[in-house]
């Protein structure tokens, strides 16, 4: 049994609409409960497909895990709650059980659909932040939120609350245009992707988002030089669009309105943002070796976040998601999540697996820019930081785990 094909994709743009204007809706309305409806839909989901998947999956493994990491939630909730309340319970099931049902959810659709649905979405939320990026470049105003650094610098947030969740949303959306243009084959539609991976990859340079930047590239280039070998991409309107790139950041620079020098910086030690990430990695490591317990049970999901903050008191900054997750879940909590990146990476190592990769880059790449903001932010602060992570770890499992159907392309 399974939702509707053509039910989930729009409630998908629904929590979507609902997540990217969350920051302005709580400057105008405050942190209202009715701004939280959204959660009923990934709730509902939950509800539907867990049951079912525990009686029955086609993929005995993802029974297992999703079993073992509810079970891991469930304990972790009642130890939160002899320690906080209620409260506790509810927000270590919420916080990390959230999404459940939105994975199996998309174990059960083709990749081709899938891809779809994750490049529309990705597409929408991008273009919808880099409109806003590049009216403050343009304008010389901040709408919302503007920090400054330094005496030349300054970083808007646009409609986001965090440069992180802001970068992760940019970089998936410029990644997602490249995905695009495999889907849609026509030359006007080939034209206007490229026009908005353009645009995307301006407004992450105006919004002086340094690592997001550099992962895109990263990932960009990965997707190109796959292309060009496969003889998919032709590599003169590759060139023309990275010189044109090139040319508006050199422009952009000289006219003062995005200091290039600080985008540059990112690769020193020295830089003031830097030296601040790792004091919050070292803080983090310190505060998981400070107690014998910490590693392997860990501080319990959302005791570092969402339950300092219902409380009123500040959440913990560790400046990486992943190191959070740690610190929250301990060894035995990441464990059936570790197992399947393990299983994952295993498969794509023998037989084939270069094979799916090659033909499915762009979804390799949106995994490994989202692996690495995971890393170096964090972008869970955000509900959709997880969404983005869940939908597309959810399309690489589907590609991995079945690779005669692996390729988005498949009719």
């Amino acid at each position: 049994m399974t939702l509707g094909r053509n039910i989930v994709p729009p409630l998908l743009f629904a929590i979507a609409v609902c997540l990217n204007f969350d920051f302005v809706l709580q400057v105008i309305a405050g942190k209202s409960p009715a701004l939280n409806l959204w959660a009923l839909i990934p709730v509902f989901m939950a509800l539907f497909y867990l049951p079912s998947n525990l009686i029955r999956c086609d993929t005995s493994w993802i029974t297992y895990a999703i079993f073992l990491f509810s079970l891991i939630l469930v304990a972790s909730g009642v130890r939160n709650m002899l320690a906080v309340g209620p409260t506790g319970f509810v927000w270590a099931l919420l916080s990390y059980g959230l999404w459940l049902g939105l994975f199996l959810w998309t174990q059960k659709q083709s990749p081709r659909f899938l891809f779809k649905v994750i490049v529309k979405l990705f597409l929408f939320s991008a273009l919808l932040h880099a409109s806003v990026a590049l009216y403050e470049l343009l304008s010389g105003q901040a709408l919302l939120k503007v920090v400054t650094i330094g005496t030349s610098v300054e970083r808007r947030y646009g409609i986001s609350f965090s440069l992180g969740v802001l970068g992760l949303q940019l970089g998936c959306g410029a990644l997602a245009a490249l995905g695009a243009m495999r889907l849609y084959r026509s030359t006007t539609s080939k034209i206007l992707f490229l026009l908005c991976f353009y645009l995307i990859a301006m407004a992450l340079y105006a919004t002086a988002i340094r690592a997001p930047l550099l992962y895109l590239v990263l990932a960009a280039l990965a997707v190109v030089v796959c292309r060009y070998f496969s003889g998919v991409t032709n590599i003169m309107n590759v060139m023309f669009v990275g010189a044109l790139i090139v040319v508006s950041a050199i422009i952009l620079d000289r006219l003062g309105e995005v200091n290039l020098n600080f985008v540059g910086s990112a690769f020193e030690l020295s830089d003031s943002g830097n030296i601040g990430r790792l004091d919050r990695y070292s803080a983090s490591i310190g505060l998981l070796m400070e107690n014998w317990w910490a590693p392997i049970f860990g501080y319990g999901p959302a005791m570092l976040t969402q339950v300092p903050v219902s409380f009123g008191l500040d959440d913990f900054g560790t400046e990486s998601s992943a190191l959070k997750t740690v610190l929250e879940l301990g060894a035995i909590g990441v464990l059936p999540l570790a197992i399947h990146m393990s299983l994952l990476f295993m498969r794509l190592c023998g037989p084939g697996g270069l094979t799916i990769i090659k033909a499915n880059i762009e979804a390799f790449a949106i995994m490994a820019f989202i692996t690495l903001e995971c890393l170096t932010s964090e972008i869970f602060k955000s509900w959709i930081g997880s969404f983005y992570f869940v939908l597309v770890l959810g399309l690489i499992t589907r590609l991995t785990l079945f690779p005669q159907k692996a390729d988005v392309e498949d009719q």
